[in-house]
């Protein structure tokens, strides 16, 4: 598309109000960030994407951590059941 001065003019391939309201009602931050992450210039968003990945990156390792935490707890408290596969099936069959 080209602007009033005749270069070319990029178009981001949707808009915030593409995304069904139905989608967001129930998030009205997510909302406001959409519609403000569309006014960002592209090395501003470039930049959002990185914290934000680096933050999700971040949450990821921390929720492995608890999980670690609580799996050896449930080891230590002998909650956790060894042996094959075939020892599970058996075990479910006889519960």
């Amino acid at each position: 598309m080209k602007s009033e001065t005749g270069s070319m003019k990029y178009e981001a391939p949707f808009h915030p109000s593409d995304f069904r309201k139905e989608e967001t009602v129930h998030f009205p931050n997510v909302s406001r960030i959409i519609e403000e992450f569309h006014i960002l210039s592209l090395m501003e968003k470039e930049y959002v994407a990185d914290v934000v990945t680096r933050q999700l990156a971040e949450l990821r390792r921390e929720e492995i951590a608890r999980r670690a935490t609580e799996a050896r707890a449930n080891f230590d408290k002998g909650m956790v059941m060894t042996g094959t596969v075939q020892d599970m099936f058996e075990d479910l069959e006889n519960d």
